[in-house]
């Protein structure tokens, strides 16, 4: 992306007038959770290289994603505290469109502290959805193949698992703002439970908002 991207016309309010709307920093949310998605990374890293305040139409065209998926991770990233935004100025109808910037850097002592938080809490979370799997595949025929037992297993959390290229999707998870709000734990624990169920198996949480993907090893 030579010279990052170029912001058009429209600007944001001057400080001091911060958009009603725009997600607050959750205090406690660590922002390694909330990176725990690549195409967040990538929005981040792209606002960051970015010569001005950025919104989520330009963000979406610059990285081939759909402008509501962007603007969902936008909201994880305001909400661990690493972009701000600020409304538009421009007359528009219903909610203004929003620019967003990057905050500064986190103190690198208190970013150590975090992930050594973070990843404490997410190993035991995969060994509890571990053990969580082995209870789960008693109520699954012994004569059931690993990968029927998982989709059986799924579908019974009401995960309503569907075949997809890379093995399967997973739209209606019972847990999604649990796990939202603390993926480190949540989706920790039910990767745990996909890999203990089917050896090679991997849970990518939240690659849209509304879609999880299990992938399977192949046969």
């Amino acid at each position: 992306m030579a010279g990052g991207l170029n912001p058009d016309a429209a600007q944001p309010a001057p400080a001091g007038g911060r958009n009603p709307y725009a997600a607050q920093p959750a205090g406690g949310r660590n922002p390694y959770a909330a990176l725990a998605a690549p195409s967040r990374r990538r929005i981040l890293d792209t606002i960051r290289s970015a010569a001005g305040p950025v919104d989520a139409r330009l963000l979406a065209a610059e990285l081939g994603l759909h402008v509501t998926t962007v603007r969902a991770h936008l909201d994880q990233l305001a909400e661990a505290g690493l972009v701000e935004a600020a409304a538009g100025h421009e007359p528009r109808r219903g909610r203004p469109r929003l620019f967003y910037t990057a905050t500064r850097n986190p103190d690198p002592r208190d970013q150590l502290i975090d992930a050594l938080a973070d990843e404490l809490a997410t190993d035991r979370a995969v060994a509890a959805g571990r053990a969580w799997g082995e209870d789960l595949l008693r109520s699954v025929p012994a004569e059931a193949d690993r990968t029927a037992a998982l989709v059986r297993v799924l579908d019974r959390l009401e995960f309503s698992p569907e075949p997809i290229e890379s093995g399967l999707g997973l739209r209606t998870c019972p847990f999604r703002e649990s796990a939202r709000r603390n993926p480190s734990v949540v989706c920790a624990a039910h990767r745990g439970l996909v890999e203990h169920i089917v050896g090679g198996a991997t849970l990518r949480p939240f690659v849209e908002p509304e879609l999880c993907v299990v992938d399977l090893p192949a046969r």
